[in-house]
């Protein structure tokens, strides 16, 4: 038994019906992939964004807390400098004080130091003032001159070994210079913990 002409013209046409609504379907399913790469892209994109800046800001942490390190290092260095530089000078101003005990007509001497008020809630002094005066046993007390102390330490070498005086004025001003190294230190360290 044959099939009609017209039965076989029905079978293409259904035939392309289906190619075409399966062809629609694909074509969806192509946009709806497409959609969804285009959000996890997004998606993917904002993820390193976020590491890099993560790394970013981890690596400059790293480089504050180096940093802190160091000067911790320093400041330690420092302090061990100026306490071998004052426990020298003391050791001077020692020697040459029992030295003096037998020549009863070197005058008497008083060395004081002036801080800046302003700056002593735990930061370093802007300034000290060292004065240092004569007070001989049978004169009146005279106004000390004043100077100011530098701010770097000096060196052991460069230290004059000439009176009691200048003795007393380079210990005095060493300690200072080891009280502000030490208040430099704790800041740093407080800051970075």
């Amino acid at each position: 038994m044959s099939s009609s002409p017209m039965s076989s013209v029905g079978e293409v046409v259904d035939m392309a019906g289906d190619f075409a609504l399966t062809h629609r379907r694909l074509i969806e399913q192509a946009h709806e992939l497409a959609r969804k790469h285009g959000v996890l892209f997004t998606s993917v994109s904002a993820m390193v964004e976020e590491l890099q800046r993560l790394q970013g800001e981890l690596e400059k942490a790293n480089m504050r807390e180096g940093l802190a390190m160091s000067r911790a290092e320093a400041a330690e260095r420092q302090v061990a400098s100026l306490r071998e530089e004052v426990a020298h000078l003391q050791h001077q101003l020692s020697i040459y004080e029992g030295g003096s005990d037998h020549s009863p007509a070197e005058p008497d001497s008083f060395v004081t130091t002036l801080q800046n008020p302003s700056r002593m809630r735990g930061g370093t002094v802007a300034s000290v003032t060292v004065s240092v005066g004569h007070m001989r046993r049978d004169s009146s007390v005279r106004t000390p001159p004043h100077r100011q102390v530098p701010t770097e330490a000096r060196s052991p070498s460069s230290l004059p070994v000439v009176s009691p005086d200048m003795n007393s004025r380079d210990v005095t001003a060493v300690a200072e210079q080891l009280r502000r190294s030490m208040c430099m230190e704790g800041d740093s360290l407080s800051g970075h913990r």
